[in-house]
């Protein structure tokens, strides 16, 4: 599992309650050995034991070695697989999005999958977009390769 972090927050020109935003982000660490050749970052990886950690700031702040271990490049050992660009639309959250590329394309049903834009990308990126001075918004793009530990 990934660790990322969530909010709910209202934009400073907020009127209404309505209009509430929820963002969320996947927190991401130095790359290790195994996706070095791919980007020089990685999702940070949350093993289940590590767990309680992750969501536990009262018990383990910060600085703690549990959560520190956490936002380490991960250690174990992933599976790695290209899977088709059917990943570059939300829209398409199914059990396509997941398939080994070949078998995307023995098994999926192109006609139930909204088309996708633009190139796919390796990993996952954040960032924040200026569309004008003093305006700004939050940008992601898409993941090509699917990770397990």
């Amino acid at each position: 599992m990934m660790a990322g972090l969530y909010d709910h927050w209202y934009p400073p020109e907020a009127e209404l309650k309505e209009e509430r935003v929820t963002s969320c982000t996947i927190i991401t660490t130095d790359v290790n050995q195994q996706l070095g050749w791919l980007h020089d970052r990685m999702p940070a990886v949350i093993e289940p034991s590590d767990v309680d950690a992750w969501l536990d700031a009262e018990k383990y702040p910060f600085e703690s070695p549990e959560v520190q271990k956490i936002l380490s490049p991960y250690n174990g050992s992933l599976h790695l697989y290209e899977v088709g660009d059917v990943v570059n639309s939300i829209r398409n959250n199914n059990p396509e999005c997941l398939l080994p590329l070949a078998s995307f394309r023995l098994e999926a049903k192109p006609q139930t999958l909204a088309p996708t834009r633009g190139s796919t990308l390796l990993l996952h990126k954040h960032y924040t977009k200026r569309s004008s001075p003093g305006t700004s918004h939050h940008c992601c793009e898409s993941i090509s390769l699917f990770l397990t530990p």
